[in-house]
């Protein structure tokens, strides 16, 4: 019942859009996606619709914006509606303040980046989707070339809530919610300052993935199930950017220091470059210390080009020093229609990608995916 009554709510807005189109293609936006994905190991077929809506309104002081997902399992008839971001803005004579649902980002890296971790991940990976979270987001503008941004969480959200050690759950204590664990961050910016831009950050709040304590027993240490929580981290950033002769060049590092146990850290340095034929190179080293002193070093790459003037291709690669795991990526977006388009993509990987049991980048299901889109 309650799925045809979502249904039956996107029905209605979309007619509202149909018969308002004129005021309503200045407040509201979406687009709709027919996903399917093919894994290779398990055989599995998944065929998934989605509509996203955008809902846009704002003037020189004030704006929100609303995010809303509808997602359909064709195979299971399941539905379900989500709320991504959803956020007020006001613009002020040398500040902006944001509050509500929000996604942050930090850091000039491509994918991953060490200084950015505010939103948990969606899932365990090394790159993927952030989580919009509540929050409240202030920037003050000392002149064109800096500013200085201060973020509030009023509490913590973690990536998971449970980890699998040799094939057991442990299921995390969550951080509770009251105002000495209120979460924070802090940047400082400079941008275009003699050619560069860079920042300085701080974090305090506590870690996406959760810690399993140990206890003594007559066999040594073993894993405590009752003791699995998220250990409070303060956490220090620095970014830097900037190009040569159209070349671009960036680099962070990010050094995390728990409450209690060893500190760790990971940095990244990357480089890009157009060519005269449109042709778009990109690649970044990455050195990645988890929290269990998993140490990796991976090289990521990519290489995009434009063929017929309309239509696009992209190969991208991750490979991993320490495990010689690797993932091998090719897509390709055709350009249907003005608002249309078909992207196929393929996702091979051999080996360990990630030296880290915790983390869901060890799976080598191969994925076929293809997806139709309409934006409207």
């Amino acid at each position: 019942m309650k799925n045809k009554l979502l249904s039956l709510l996107l029905i209605l807005t979309l007619l509202f859009i149909a018969q308002t189109q004129v005021v309503a293609s200045d407040i509201i936006s979406g687009e709709y996606t027919l996903t399917s994905d093919y894994y290779e190991d398990t055989e599995n077929l998944e065929t998934l619709t989605k509509i996203d809506l955008n809902f846009d309104q704002g003037n020189w002081t004030t704006a929100y914006h609303l995010d809303l997902d509808y997602e359909f399992n064709l195979k299971s008839s399941e539905g379900e509606l989500s709320l991504n971001e959803a956020y007020f803005d006001y613009y002020g004579s040398d500040y902006d303040l944001r509050a509500g649902r929000q996604i942050v980002n930090w850091g000039p890296a491509l994918e991953y980046n060490p200084t950015n971790n505010l939103n948990p991940l969606k899932n365990m990976s090394l790159i993927g989707d952030k989580e919009p979270i509540l929050m409240l987001q202030g920037k003050y503008f000392i002149d064109y070339s800096y500013n200085v941004e201060a973020v509030i969480i009023p509490y913590h959200v973690p990536t998971t809530e449970e980890i699998v050690i040799n094939n057991m759950t442990f299921n995390a204590d969550l951080v509770e919610d009251d105002l000495s664990n209120m979460e924070y961050g802090l940047r400082w910016l400079g941008r275009g300052v003699n050619g560069f831009d860079f920042s300085m950050s701080y974090f305090s709040g506590f870690e996406d993935l959760p810690t399993i304590g140990m206890q003594q027993t007559s066999l040594g240490l073993k894993p405590d199930p009752n003791n699995v929580y998220y250990r409070k981290v303060d956490i220090f950033g620095a970014d830097i950017a900037t190009s040569y002769k159209g070349v671009g060049l960036w680099g962070e590092v990010a050094s995390f220091n728990p409450e209690e146990g060893e500190a760790y850290y990971s940095t990244v340095v990357g480089s890009d470059y157009k060519l005269s034929n449109g042709a778009y190179i990109e690649g970044q080293l990455i050195y990645l210390e988890d929290k269990l002193s998993n140490e990796n070093i991976i090289l990521q790459t990519a290489v995009e080009n434009t063929f017929n003037k309309i239509h696009n291709f992209r190969l991208g690669s991750v490979y991993n020093f320490e495990t010689d795991g690797y993932l091998i990526k090719p897509e390709i977006e055709f350009s249907l229609a003005d608002a249309t388009t078909l992207k196929i993509s393929y996702e091979y990987y051999e080996g360990q990608l990630l030296n880290n049991d915790m983390l869901s980048g060890n799976l080598s299901n191969n994925r076929l995916n293809v997806e139709l889109s309409y934006s409207f």
